[in-house]
């Protein structure tokens, strides 16, 4: 009864956030709005940071600007062999993680845990793969946004406010997601790795 329509409800202004998150990705909001919310509530914390108050989200584009400046710079002390070597080594990272995130996010009923492993190990292998196409001088993803950084945080107190049940109902519609970002990044890094790794004589 009850719990059911509050599960609904909060499932589906999860998958509201997730719409918002993908529209922002693309429009790169201005750091005077919340990249989660919306609310222009919020407090600057920094060059291009913020807190919103409205829902308590804290970050903006100085981040992902700041991580963009540290890459140039280690980029910057290395010679071109070093560069792709590094590259191919990120890349099989990636592999690796996505691997292990693949066969998590497929389990029939992946519990909040998982869901959040999985989120968290699919940030990291789109970090490395990022990082290895700037290496290896051919960038294989998009320009990270802003909304990835607040896309987590959307999904996981949306899902916090409405119980267990909601939590279970938005891990659910969540993994799918994931599993399909998965699928698609892993068809990215295998492809990288077949183009760019030096061939064994035969």
């Amino acid at each position: 009864g009850l719990y059911l329509v509050v599960g609904i409800a909060v499932v589906a202004f999860v998958l509201w956030r997730v719409i918002r998150m993908q529209k922002a990705a693309k429009a790169h909001l201005s750091d005077d709005v919340c990249v989660v919310c919306g609310s222009r509530d919020i407090v600057k914390s920094g060059p291009s940071l913020y807190t919103c108050k409205a829902c308590g989200y804290a970050g903006g584009s100085g981040q992902r600007h700041a991580r963009e400046k540290k890459v140039q710079e280690q980029l910057g002390k290395m010679s071109p062999e070093e560069r792709k070597r590094s590259g191919l080594d990120d890349l099989g990272k990636a592999r690796l993680i996505l691997e292990s995130a693949l066969s998590m996010v497929r389990l029939p009923n992946p519990s909040v845990q998982d869901v959040e492993r999985v989120r968290n190990e699919l940030f990291e292998a789109e970090q490395l793969t990022r990082l290895a196409g700037l290496k290896l001088g051919a960038p294989l993803l998009p320009q990270e946004s802003d909304a990835e950084d607040g896309g987590a945080f959307a999904l996981s107190t949306a899902a916090e406010a409405g119980g267990a049940l909601a939590a279970g109902l938005a891990a659910a519609a969540e993994s799918r997601s994931l599993a399909s970002r998965a699928g698609s990044l892993m068809g990215i890094v295998t492809a990288a790795l077949a183009r760019h790794a030096t061939p064994h004589p035969g």
